[in-house]
Parts: C-alpha cells; structure tokens; sequence
C-alpha cells in the first residue's frame, strides 16, 4: 500500500531531478555552440608568414656569424692576444736605393716619433687635459688640431695611434718622457735621407706616413707605417718597405 504522502515526495524528487537533467542538457547545448564558434580553421597563410619571419632572422643571425667568425677572426685574435701578452711591433728600416754604381741615393737616419694613443687619450679623462698641454707646450700643436687628427682616426682599421712628431729632437723626447703620460708613446723610427736632395726627387720620389684611406686598403699597414708616395719610392714600395716583426712578452 503506498500513501498518498509517499508518493507526492516521490513525484517531487523525479522532477527535481528532470529539472537538474535539463539544465545539464541545455549548458551542454551552449558549450557545443560556444566551441562550434571558436572552432574556425586559421589556413595555411599564417604558417607561411611565421616561417618567412624564421627564415628572415636566421639569415640574419647567420650573417652576423659568418662576419665576426670568418671576416673579422684576425681582429679579434689579435685583440685577445693583447689582452694576454705585451706585444712591441718592431718596424722594419725601408730599404736603400742606389744607382747601377752602387751610389746610395736614398737609405734611412734612425730617430724618435712621438704619437698619441688615442684609445687611452679617449678612455682616460683624467690625463686628457695634461695630455692636451703636453702636445700644445712641447711639440707646438694645438688642442683644436689634436681633436680634429683624433676624429679623423679610423680605429677600426688602425692601431688606434696618431703620429704627432716623426722627428723629435734630444731635448723633446726628454720632456716627453719626464711627464711619463700614457697616452703618449715615443718609438724608434727611421728618417729618409737622399743623398743629391731634391735634385732627383722627382725621380726617386719621397715617403710619408700613411692616411685613412691607405689603412682602408692595405690591411698589413699600421699607423706608424712610411709609404712611397711617388717615383720609384712608390714603384717599389712593396719591396722597400720591408716586412716588420713583432716581439712577444707573456
């Protein structure tokens, strides 16, 4: 026998569980609708521009690689060299030249040139003033013009050296070496001496310390390198000026 109770709470929980039943089925619907929606094939176009961006930056990078790795590896060996030795160039003398007699008519006097370390005159601002007062009180250059050698220097392509005297005399180097500045360094050299003077200049030529553009194209000369600049001094200056050497200290 059931009572009329019993089967009103019966009917009661079958409708509260038809109402649980439905919401399940329409959030169900919604959801199918909503990822029906969000569901929109892209194509193969973005694909294609995200694998151009790749391609774009590999090139790049790889570029970037192949000119530090294989154009610029001297360079760089050689900075890391400086880094661990003390290397001192040693300038070979240009060669004589002399007539079919054996007539000297051109060959070297040894001196003292005095350049500017630019790298340390940029990187010390303390000695950047003394430095300053130095050239303009002893060699008689000015800050201006100083200035202006030091922007014209190609450091990329230099030793980073700008020649201030190619001939100093006893009581310069004295001076100079009393301050005992480090951005200034006095090197032996070599002075061209001919001996008729001008007299065959134009046909022996003459030398002078190489510019910008000379460092731009021959990558083996230095800063306190002399070139021929015209006659036979610039016809064979290949072989007069010699290969210069290097001593290593660790």
């Amino acid at each position: 026998v059931i009572s009329q109770s019993s089967l009103g709470v019966g009917m009661n929980i079958f409708k509260s569980k038809k109402k649980s039943i439905d919401l399940e089925e329409s959030l169900s619907d919604e959801w199918r609708k909503s990822s029906e929606l969000v569901e929109v094939p892209l194509g193969d176009r973005p694909i294609i521009y995200l694998g151009a961006v790749i391609l774009f930056v590999s090139i790049v990078v790889a570029g970037r690689i192949f000119y530090l790795g294989v154009s610029k590896s001297n360079a760089y060996v050689q900075r890391a060299q400086a880094n661990l030795n003390r290397i001192e160039p040693v300038r070979a003398p240009r060669g004589i030249i002399s007539d079919r007699n054996s007539k000297v008519l051109a060959d070297n006097l040894p001196v003292f040139s005095a350049f500017l370390k630019v790298n340390e005159f940029l990187r010390r601002h303390d000695f950047e003033k003394e430095t300053l007062d130095a050239i303009s009180g002893i060699l008689g250059i000015s800050p201006d013009d100083v200035w202006a050698a030091v922007e014209n220097t190609d450091l990329e392509n230099s030793d980073g050296q700008v020649i201030l005297n190619s001939d100093l005399t006893q009581e310069e180097i004295v001076k100079l070496k009393g301050l005992n500045l480090p951005t200034i360094v006095i090197n032996d050299s070599f002075k061209r001496r001919y001996a008729d003077g001008d007299i065959f200049s134009s046909v022996i030529g003459y030398t002078g310390f190489v510019t910008s553009a000379d460092l731009k194209n021959n990558s083996k000369l230095t800063g306190e390198d002399a070139i021929g600049t015209a006659g036979a001094e610039l016809f064979y200056d290949n072989e007069l000026r010699g290969k210069s050497g290097t001593i290593i200290q660790k």
